[in-house]
């Protein structure tokens, strides 16, 4: 089926790339030094409730020092570590329960896009089924965002018969209210965009519109789910406009605009942080551009475009200048008739990939193509991936929460060559390998002619759904077995002690019975809970059963699992994630071991402390505490320690034999893993020198002065002299005699007379060594050339 042959078809398949930026800041647009900030990516993309000690990477642009990475609107920790890359830690209860968090990144200039991190178990098989939503009119385009600031998704469709856009709020559960309509600049709004233009952190929205004079309407968002009258930018007169993007492309704090038609330009309006746009500017493309993704694609911190040129069956790189201005353009090849594109990093190498749907060198079968990114602002050559019949529209997400890219696209046609008014659309799911390559596509139903997709979680369950623009609206949810809670928590447990029992509400929203083939438990710590449920192996539509969950801990701290119910629902298994503390006493001991100086026998080196802490949850009860060796202590810590508290040991060393000497600390408590130990290590000597510091004072070049030292021998017997030497860094300024020989009688001692003779200016040291008696002595030798 040709272009030219099927002007309807093609005027369908237009459609919006959505980049929702939600600026939550000031009520009112600061002074702005800084850019807007752009969410590429997060790393990871998911994690499974009750996921605890992560951070999450945030990939993008724009990012300065200062800047705070917002968890649904809250600041959390956040560590700068380059403008592309901040990281985020996230309390451990923003991670209990199963949801889609809103992640966003302040800049004092302004907030940046929204970016969802999804907190839900992996999806073994995929499935989607929905409702319909009323409009007030022929919904074409089609854009969602948090219109009312409270949390939950509403969608925005344009109307194909008329000069109007419809919202439709969302109740958090998947379904939506009835739409209210609002006048735009021209008809057939072909394109939709929620951003937050004037920087009061509601978001807005901006209709592309063709007519005979092409505008882009902006319409002011109030917070509430309403909007103001239009703002029209005129951008051309006549064009057929068919996307819009949006990004703040010269880093002044303002949104600007890169809008798209059947041309071979870009138009690039500067954004006047108000609402308004100044005149556009236009860059050089390919022929008949459609469609435009935004990103940094050579990685400089700047904001770069790709355009799909749909009759070069190119793409086109704009590398961006940073001050709204865009270098020329380079060309890639891609698949025949690009139309609607994507960025996002699909091999996990931290740059930035394309996709875009297009044919195939067999005009009758279409796919999805995808090039890796460089990270040098080139791209590899193309790899098709199959996808369904006339595809209107792509969009990415981790639809299946491996926490690896994938892909969708909404098709017109489905599978239908005649591709009617009555063909029924689909739309196909490409999983992502996470290295660049993806599965084979799955086909589910999307209505009739569906023209645009937008991927959300509208029933907040922690997994991506979808929803088209299809004459009426189609939302398109993963569930179809409804649990009251995805998460149990049960904080505080006393360690063999069962818990009151919580409650888990099983529903069946489906029109068939749901079977359950069983339920189980799963996880790292299944032997910590146990259930009983009512459920049986049918449930019939709209009847629900209950599991009753109890925890028992085994050990101490965090001790999850999951009750798994295994069904003939889409997304089967269901799981529930428990999550429970068991308490008990913990002892932290520091240090573990103790090494103290050499020290004469009989006499005592200075005391030395081991801090025990408990930063458990219980009393540490401590039944004994020993010493071996030459080694005795102090115990401050008597019998028990509370939770949260400490104490100290004193040791001391006391050496009865020269030589390396060796004792343990031995804890007896009621830690798992008891007894606790603390190694100690010292070292005796029958060896004492008379001094252990030698000073020299101011010594002229070519002189030398002598310093005598005695060393005594302590011990009641004879003992080896195995060593005198001098060390250090300026040990060739010094010398030594000694009339010691090669032992020492018991009570014996000798002289061992140290020279220094500088011939270098300035200080010098070194150290003298005898070794012997048991151990090593030393004295520090210093002196000055001058």
């Amino acid at each position: 089926m040709s272009k030219k042959a099927q002007p309807q078809l093609r005027h369908l398949c237009l459609s919006l790339t959505l980049l929702a930026i939600t600026l939550a800041g000031a009520s009112a647009a600061p002074a702005a030094t800084d850019p807007i900030p752009l969410i590429s990516q997060l790393a990871p993309l998911t994690a499974p409730p009750g996921t605890a000690g992560m951070t999450v990477l945030v990939n993008g642009t724009g990012f300065v020092q200062g800047a705070v990475v917002n968890w649904n609107g809250s600041p959390r920790s956040t560590q700068y570590i380059s403008e592309a890359q901040l990281s985020v830690t996230p309390l451990l209860s923003d991670l209990i329960l199963p949801g889609t968090v809103a992640i966003t990144v302040q800049n004092p200039a302004g907030v940046s896009n929204v970016a969802h991190f999804q907190i839900a178990n992996p999806q073994p098989a995929l499935g989607f089924s929905g409702p319909q939503v009323p409009i007030n009119g022929q919904a074409y385009s089609l854009t969602a965002g948090d219109f009312t600031g409270t949390g939950i998704l509403d969608l925005v469709s344009g109307n194909n018969l008329n000069s109007s856009i419809s919202i439709s709020l969302g109740n958090g559960d998947g379904t939506f209210g009835s739409g209210q309509s609002y006048g735009v600049g021209a008809s057939d709004t072909l394109a939709l965009l929620a951003a937050d233009f004037n920087g009061d952190g509601k978001l807005d929205v901006a209709a592309v519109a063709d007519g005979s004079t092409s505008v882009v309407s902006i319409l002011l968002g109030n917070g509430d789910g309403t909007f103001q009258a239009p703002l029209d930018l005129v951008v051309t007169s006549g064009e057929l406009l068919t996307s819009v993007v949006a990004a703040d492309f010269n880093a002044d704090g303002k949104l600007d605009l890169a809008i798209m038609g059947n041309s071979n330009t870009v138009l690039v309006a500067l954004g006047n942080g108000n609402g308004t746009f100044q005149t556009p500017r236009s860059f050089t493309v390919g022929n008949d551009s459609e469609w435009a993704a935004v990103g940094d694609f050579n990685q400089d911190g700047i904001l770069d475009l790709a355009v799909a040129n749909y009759v070069d069956s190119t793409v086109s790189v704009l590398l961006g200048n940073g001050d709204g201005t865009f270098r020329p353009q380079s060309i890639y090849t891609t698949g025949t008739y690009p139309g609607s594109i994507v960025t996002g990093d699909f091999n996990g190498d931290g740059k930035l990939d394309l996709a875009m749907t297009a044919r195939t060198s067999n005009a009758s079968v279409y796919a999805a193509s995808v090039l890796l990114g460089n990270g040098d602002g080139t791209f590899q050559a193309q790899t098709e991936y199959t996808i369904g019949d006339e595809p209107a529209q792509i969009v990415t997400g981790d639809f299946n929460g491996d926490g690896k890219l994938d892909l969708a696209t909404v098709n017109a046609c489905g599978d239908d060559p005649n591709c009617g008014s009555t063909s029924s659309a689909t739309i196909s799911i490409l999983a992502g390998n996470g290295d660049g390559t993806f599965q084979n596509h799955l086909d589910f139903p999307a209505g009739f002619q569906a023209s645009q997709i937008v991927e959300g979680d509208f029933n907040d369950d922690g997994k991506a759904d979808l929803a088209t623009a299809s004459g009426t609206l189609y939302v398109l949810l993963q569930t179809s077995a409804a649990l009251s809670s995805g998460a149990l928590l049960y904080p505080g447990q006393d360690l063999g002690v069962s818990s009151t029992p919580q409650v888990v509400t099983l529903t069946n929203t489906a029109a068939l019975p749901l079977v359950i083939a069983g339920i189980q438990l799963t996880g790292s710590n299944p032997g910590d809970y146990a259930f009983t449920t009512t459920c049986t192996a049918t449930l019939q539509s709209g009847a629900n059963c209950t599991i009753s969950v109890t925890f028992d801990p085994t050990a101490e701290g965090t001790r999850t699992a999951f009750v798994s119910i295994t069904d003939s629902a889409l997304g089967s298994p269901q799981n529930i994630a428990l999550t429970g503390t068991g308490l008990a006493p913990a002892i932290v001991i520091s240090p573990t071991s103790l090494t103290f100086p050499t020290t004469l026998v009989g006499r005592s080196a200075t005391p030395m402390a081991v801090s025990i802490s408990n930063p458990g949850d219980a009393s540490l009860n401590i039944s004994s505490i020993t010493v071996s060796g030459n080694f005795t202590l102090h115990n401050g810590c008597g019998s028990s320690v509370g939770a949260g508290e400490g104490c100290v040991l004193t040791v001391n060393f006391r050496p009865t034999l020269g030589g390396v000497r060796t004792g343990v600390i031995t804890i007896y408590d009621n830690v798992p893993g008891s007894p606790q130990t603390v190694t100690l290590t010292g070292t005796g000597t029958y060896f004492k020198l008379s001094t252990t510091a030698v000073s020299f004072g101011d010594v002229a070049l070519g002189h030398a002065v002598h310093k005598a030292l005695t060393l005594s021998n302590t011990a009641t017997t004879s003992q080896t002299v195995n060593r005198i030497s001098i060390t250090g860094q300026n040990a060739n300024e010094f010398s030594q005699t000694n009339n010691c020989g090669s032992s020492l009688g018991a009570g014996a001692s000798c002289q061992i007379t140290v020279t220094f003779k500088p011939t270098t200016k300035g200080a010098a040291g070194a150290t003298l060594q005898v070794n012997g008696g048991g151990g090593t002595e030393t004295a520090t030798l210093a002196g000055s050339g001058t």
